[in-house]
Protein backbone atom coordinates (compact mmCIF):
# COMPACT_ATOMS: atom_id res chain seq x y z
CA UNK A 1 0.00 0.00 0.00
CA UNK A 2 1.29 3.46 -0.85
CA UNK A 3 2.04 6.36 1.57
CA UNK A 4 -0.83 8.36 -0.07
CA UNK A 5 -3.33 5.13 0.13
CA UNK A 6 -2.20 4.59 4.06
CA UNK A 7 -3.19 8.35 4.73
CA UNK A 8 -6.48 8.57 2.93
CA UNK A 9 -7.15 5.24 4.86
CA UNK A 10 -6.09 6.79 7.94
CA UNK A 11 -8.04 9.84 7.62
CA UNK A 12 -11.25 8.43 6.42
CA UNK A 13 -13.07 8.21 9.14
CA UNK A 14 -10.17 10.51 11.49
CA UNK A 15 -11.48 11.52 15.22
CA UNK A 16 -9.30 13.93 16.41
CA UNK A 17 -8.62 15.14 19.92
CA UNK A 18 -5.98 17.40 19.80
CA UNK A 19 -5.83 20.47 17.64
CA UNK A 20 -2.52 22.55 18.30
CA UNK A 21 -1.15 25.08 15.62
CA UNK A 22 1.46 27.82 15.24
CA UNK A 23 1.76 30.95 13.04
CA UNK A 24 4.97 32.87 13.09
CA UNK A 25 5.13 36.55 10.65
CA UNK A 26 8.99 37.98 10.43
CA UNK A 27 9.95 40.79 9.12
CA UNK A 28 11.07 40.00 5.84
CA UNK A 29 7.07 39.19 4.84
CA UNK A 30 7.49 35.36 5.51
CA UNK A 31 4.33 33.44 6.78
CA UNK A 32 4.99 30.02 8.46
CA UNK A 33 1.86 28.31 9.53
CA UNK A 34 1.90 24.74 11.47
CA UNK A 35 -1.13 22.49 12.21
CA UNK A 36 -1.46 19.36 14.09
CA UNK A 37 -3.98 16.79 14.66
CA UNK A 38 -3.60 13.81 16.74
CA UNK A 39 -6.45 11.28 16.91
CA UNK A 40 -7.74 7.94 15.57
CA UNK A 41 -9.35 5.98 12.94
CA UNK A 42 -11.67 3.97 14.93
CA UNK A 43 -12.89 2.12 11.38
CA UNK A 44 -9.02 1.40 10.81
CA UNK A 45 -7.43 0.27 13.71
CA UNK A 46 -8.94 2.46 17.10
CA UNK A 47 -5.56 1.55 18.82
CA UNK A 48 -3.56 2.76 16.25
CA UNK A 49 -2.72 6.97 16.95
CA UNK A 50 -3.02 8.47 13.76
CA UNK A 51 -1.10 12.18 14.15
CA UNK A 52 -1.31 14.86 10.99
CA UNK A 53 1.22 17.24 10.14
CA UNK A 54 0.24 20.27 8.08
CA UNK A 55 3.09 23.19 7.06
CA UNK A 56 2.78 26.37 4.89
CA UNK A 57 5.28 29.04 4.38
CA UNK A 58 4.93 31.49 1.86
CA UNK A 59 6.56 34.88 1.53
CA UNK A 60 3.36 37.29 1.25
CA UNK A 61 4.51 40.68 -0.05
CA UNK A 62 5.88 38.58 -2.91
CA UNK A 63 2.33 36.72 -2.90
CA UNK A 64 0.45 40.06 -3.39
CA UNK A 65 3.18 41.44 -6.26
CA UNK A 66 2.18 38.36 -7.97
CA UNK A 67 -1.41 38.38 -7.72
CA UNK A 68 -1.23 42.14 -8.80
CA UNK A 69 1.03 41.07 -12.04
CA UNK A 70 -2.03 38.91 -12.52
CA UNK A 71 -4.50 41.59 -12.02
CA UNK A 72 -2.55 43.65 -14.67
CA UNK A 73 -2.11 41.17 -17.60
CA UNK A 74 -6.04 40.11 -16.74
CA UNK A 75 -6.77 43.96 -17.23
CA UNK A 76 -4.90 44.25 -20.59
CA UNK A 77 -6.31 40.80 -21.98
CA UNK A 78 -10.06 42.44 -21.11
CA UNK A 79 -9.30 45.78 -22.84
CA UNK A 80 -7.92 43.89 -25.90
CA UNK A 81 -11.17 41.68 -25.71
CA UNK A 82 -13.51 44.40 -25.55
CA UNK A 83 -11.81 46.12 -28.77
Amino acid sequence: MSPLDQATRALGNFHFDTLSSAVEYDSTGKLTFGVRLEGINPVSDPLQPVILNLNMENNIPQMLRSLQGTRQVEDIVNRRAAQ
